[in-house]
């Protein structure tokens, strides 16, 4: 036999992953009585994973995969009549028997390295590539177009991506389900950075860029395992991974604990190849960073840590404990353990563990363990650090770095408020029996059909495309036939990501996000092991080819019914997007206004997000139509509640002639007796007269007045517009006090005329969030605080026509805060708006509009 490697510290990852390290080359039997390879075998092989993917074929869910059309035109499990070769197979019988052979035939195969036979570098840095393109686009494609289910939660989301943004809200946990706050920071600094998009495409490319560097970590996680090969097999996956992609378009920021769990089993692998102190403090910090990734990745730090530190003891040179590594070790872990069960609601109310709890109780824990830690650190300095200093360190480092979240007072509420055994939704005893019932949905909700879904994916789709099962059970059952520890611990993984949605309340598919690596990790292991077990049987790059070939196909064929997917859930639209829809179609030829409906709501605070930067307006009981000579005279588009008959009667007795135009969302039936959801109807122009006393009337105003706009609680001057109107000075005939109420705010602009050039000097009072612009450039910016400040600025202006636009919020003072503004060559400050009247030579006061 060849000599075995000389066993290091530094040992190779492989060494956890394959029996034998055999020497590199062309592939050789070890010893005459080693199991020989053969085609038979790889045939056999092929066959029992063709009984797999035929039995999975038969399964509905992924039946209908092969059925032309869009069938999920309704919300409702598709019924159609198939007649394809797959629809009367047995699929459990199939899929059983093939899984068990794959089982048995993996025995029988004998053990390589995983990264044998690799690809070479260019083919790699072409295929990384390529599959980086395709996640973007169909991540990317037509990113205005908002999921179907958007709605209040997208409006607190993105708010408070705005909020840190325009008012400087920065928290720790974010109030709305108490957050996590990678999420909303990353995407406010996607929004500095490109701040003329809207923000349900910020938070869309935000999203994006998660996931796709999600995707980047997984080839890295790949070639740590199984080299070039394993890392663009995993990465493809993840490419075209439809969970991911409908993740990614939901914008709920769900996708970054996939980013976090990748990292850390990134710098777990790379940890356990080189375990010295620097990789375990990158470790550490990777399982950090988790914390502040969506809520799922929770349960994967304690999981982690203990796996580790069993790694570590698995090494006789580690078992040897003193007082000090007894501290630092075990003790340590059952600190972190307690912590975790603590801050996550675990621990029962009446239990002798909360003694433990108590503060001055756990402040002497923590000094235990540094006490351990800094007596273990000078001992071991001299002659090198131990593998458990290692491990203590990184422990140390997550728990810094999560000190900030731990010490929330609100760290604990999201997990306890939705639990099971919360007596909120489980009446007492019932617990476990909405235990088991969640079990058996949760894998409904993955791999078949199950009666209802929160959000995603279609109603009689499954949560996890064909390719996942197909690949994942040829992985399975070589981790079963092949048993190995890191393979195992993948497999753990992928358990306790579970965790959050069965011991929920609504075990939706949010919940189950950290699934998506272990899921795609354990395709890509067997998938890369078939492809190197073909390189066993024979050294012809042909065959590779062939097989790679054979892969793309299958791949490309899953990118294409992924795509499909996605897009037809995409357009099963709810009441938000219905709206947000035809209001695409009428702009910007008309001139839209949607009607509010209180019980029940026609529009929600969403609309606020889909209709910013877009002139969509709310109907109010009187509605001026103010035009500047040389404005569009644009028809009326106007948009009522199905229900809303007593509307839709004031509207027809002053437009006789309008002719209304239902629409229905995915939710509502289709039958003659059923109220849509939307009735929508076009007014001439021509017919809107010129009357004050009308619902609607047209106003004709000097080219000089001021457009004044007015906006709900969504950032500074954003969202439905709530009453618009022209005025000569700012504060002239203000709306209704309601707009002017705290956390509203206002638009003012328009065009100056400047007569004489020279150095202007603007200066603006106020507690209000206020900012001033001049020619489309901030010149004053008055922060949040509510204390006064008196912010002013001089610029220098040429004679002619110069844009001004004011943005305020009424968080103080509720009017327009007065900007004084003092001209070049004087001292004498003047209100702006009376100055810019006087600068020009004539006014029409006859056509500017009167008071209301």
């Amino acid at each position: 036999m060849p000599p075995k490697r000389k066993v290091v510290k530094k040992a190779a990852i492989s060494k956890s992953i394959s029996v034998k390290n055999k020497p590199k080359g062309k592939f050789s039997f070890l010893t005459a009585k080693k199991i020989q390879m053969s085609w038979e075998k790889l045939l056999y092989l092929g066959l029992a994973w063709m009984a797999v993917i035929a039995g999975l074929l038969a399964v509905p869910n992924y039946n209908i995969l092969l059925q032309p059309g869009n069938l999920f035109t309704k919300n409702e499990i598709p019924h159609l009549p198939t007649s394809n070769l797959f629809t009367h197979l047995p699929s459990a019988f199939l899929i059983w028997v093939g899984f068990l052979a794959m089982i048995v035939i993996w025995r029988f195969i004998p053990d390589e390295k995983e990264d044998a036979w690799d690809i070479s570098p260019w083919t790699a840095r072409l295929f990384f590539w390529v599959f980086m393109g395709i996640g973007f686009y169909l991540r990317l494609e037509n990113p205005r177009w908002p999921v179907g289910n958007f709605w209040d939660d997208h409006y607190y989301v993105i708010t408070d991506v705005r909020n840190i943004i325009d008012f400087n809200l920065n928290y720790v946990l974010f109030p709305f389900g108490w957050r996590e706050p990678f999420y909303p920071y990353f995407s406010a600094l996607i929004w500095v950075l490109m701040p003329s998009l809207t923000g349900s495409v910020v938070v869309l490319i935000s999203s994006t860029i998660i996931d796709m560097v999600a995707i980047w970590l997984f080839y890295l996680i790949g070639k740590e395992i199984g080299g070039r090969r394993m890392g663009l097999i995993l990465m493809a996956l993840g490419a075209i991974c439809k969970t991911m992609i409908m993740m990614t378009r939901f914008v709920y920021g769900t996708d970054t604990c996939v980013l976090g769990g990748a990292l850390a089993i990134l710098f777990f692998l790379r940890v356990i190849k080189k375990p010295d102190v620097l990789h375990f403090v990158e470790w550490g910090l990777a399982l950090g960073f988790g914390g502040y990734t969506y809520v799922p990745f929770r349960p994967w730090m304690p999981v982690m840590l203990g796996v580790v530190w069993l790694w570590i003891l698995s090494d006789k040179k580690e078992r040897k404990f003193n007082t000090a590594r007894v501290l630092m070790g075990p003790f340590l872990l059952a600190v972190w353990a307690l912590i975790f069960l603590y801050k996550n609601s675990l621990l029962p109310d009446q239990n002798f563990l909360q003694l433990f709890v108590h503060p001055i109780v756990l402040s002497c824990l923590f000094l235990a363990v540094i006490w351990g830690y800094c007596k273990s650190f000078l001992d071991e300095r001299k002659k090198g650090f131990t593998k458990l200093f290692g491990w203590a360190t990184g422990a140390i480092v997550t728990g810094i770095l999560m000190s900030p979240l731990l010490l929330h007072p609100n760290y604990s509420a999201h997990v306890s408020d939705i639990s099971i055994f919360s007596p909120k939704f489980t009446a007492p005893g019932q617990g476990w029996n909405k235990l088991w019932e969640n079990i058996v949905f949760t894998f409904g909700l993955f791999f078949d059909q199950v009666n209802h879904v929160s959000r995603l994916p279609a109603l009689g789709d499954s949560l996890y495309e064909f390719l996942i099962p197909v690949c994942g059970l040829l992985g399975l059952s070589y981790f079963i036939a092949k048993p190995r520890w890191v393979p195992t611990y993948v497999v753990v993984l992928f358990l306790i990501s579970l965790v959050p949605g069965i011991l929920s309340n609504g075990p939706h598919s949010f919940r189950y996000a950290s699934c998506d690596l272990p899921l795609l990790l354990i395709g890509a292991w067997g998938v890369n092991r078939l492809w190197v077990a073909v390189h066993q049987v024979t050294t012809d790059k042909f065959f590779s080819i062939a097989f790679a070939f054979l892969l793309l196909l299958g791949w490309a064929w899953e990118l294409g019914q992924n795509h499909k997917l996605t897009w037809e859930w995409l357009h099963q639209q709810a009441d938000t997007s219905l709206i947000w829809n035809q209001t695409e179609q009428e702009l910007p030829d008309h001139r839209v206004y949607l009607v509010d409906h209180g019980n029940p709501g026609f529009y929600t605070c969403a609309q606020d997000i889909l209709t910013d930067g877009e002139e969509v307006y709310r109907m109010n009981n009187q509605n001026a139509i103010d035009l500047k000579p040389g404005d569009a005279q644009k028809n009326l588009s106007i948009m009522v509640y199905g229900g809303d008959v007593i509307n839709q009667k004031k509207i027809e007795a002053e437009f006789p002639k309008v002719e209304w135009t239902k629409k229905r969302i995915i939710l509502q039936g289709d039958g003659p007796n059923d109220i849509p959801f939307l009735w929508y109807t076009e007014v001439p122009f021509d017919q809107i007269p010129e009357k004050e006393t009308n619902l609607f009337f047209v106003q004709h105003v000097s080219p000089w007045t001021w457009l004044r706009r007015s906006y709900g609680h969504y950032g500074m001057g954003r969202g439905l517009i709530l009453n618009e109107d022209r005025v000569v000075r700012w504060n002239d005939h203000l709306p209704s006090s309601d707009l002017l109420d705290a956390g509203h705010s206002m638009r003012v602009s328009g065009d100056w005329n400047v007569k004489a050039a020279g150095d202007y000097l603007f200066k603006v009072s106020t507690a209000n969030v206020t900012w001033l612009f001049v020619d489309g450039k901030k010149i004053i910016n008055i922060p949040p605080g509510n204390n006064v400040v008196a912010a002013s600025q001089k610029v220098s202006l040429n004679p002619g026509v110069h844009h001004v636009e004011l943005v305020t919020s009424f968080n103080w003072e509720h009017q327009v805060p007065k900007l004084n503004i003092t001209p070049p060559n004087s001292t004498t400050e003047t209100p702006f708006d009376d100055y810019a009247v006087s600068e020009l030579e004539t006014v029409d006061n006859t056509s500017s509009p009167k008071a209301k």
